[in-house]
């Protein structure tokens, strides 16, 4: 009786050629891309101060602002570092000029931006009666902070807080009748409408 058997070996071959070669290409673009975990954290605490017009009030506000900057790369686009920057009031408060009430200002912000030498942002925190026990009546206080890095390591080595008055028409309250708004059911974002 004649037999006829196939031989395989051939194509087992080369697929183990081919499954070692995507191994090793796997292996070497693996190490071409830079480590995520390497982050530059920086932390600094700066005095803050400034006056801030709330109403007819002068407030001299004045505390500490904590920063913690973190710099991070994009190993997937290649793109330019960034900054992770988280800024913490702490200890804030102030007492109006005419009235002499107290007042305070609290709060966390954090933003993203590219790493250069010299960067300023602004930011705003609410300021509100230290009596009050709800924060609706607060107020925005614009926070400039001028950030100076070394962009060859990206740490933070300087930085200067201030406070002033923020653009009060950026805040005023929105009339909800007379807005045209985008109102969508809660069947789904396809049934929205003006």
């Amino acid at each position: 009786m004649n037999t006829r058997h196939l031989n395989f070996t051939p194509v087992i071959f080369a697929l183990l050629a081919a499954l070692v070669a995507s191994l090793v290409w796997q292996s070497a673009s693996a190490q071409a891309v830079p480590p995520i975990n390497s982050r530059a954290v920086s932390n600094l605490t700066v005095p803050i101060a400034g006056t801030v017009q709330v109403g007819a009030e002068n407030i001299a506000l004045s505390g500490r602002a904590h920063i913690m900057s973190t710099m991070v790369t994009d190993p997937d686009f290649r793109g330019p570092p960034s900054v992770i920057l988280s800024i913490d009031l702490l200890n804030v408060s102030g007492v109006g000029q005419t009235t002499r009430a107290r007042y305070v200002a609290r709060g966390e912000d954090r933003v993203i931006r590219l790493l250069v030498p010299t960067d300023l942002i602004e930011i705003t925190f609410p300021v509100f009666a230290a009596s009050s026990t709800a924060t609706a009546l607060a107020r925005p206080a614009l926070v400039s902070i001028t950030l100076d890095f070394d962009v060859g390591n990206g740490h933070l080595r300087r930085a200067v807080a201030n406070f002033a008055t923020a653009d009060a028409a950026a805040f005023a309250p929105v009339n909800r009748a007379t807005e045209n708004a985008v109102r969508c059911t809660p069947a789904g974002f396809l049934t929205c409408a003006p």
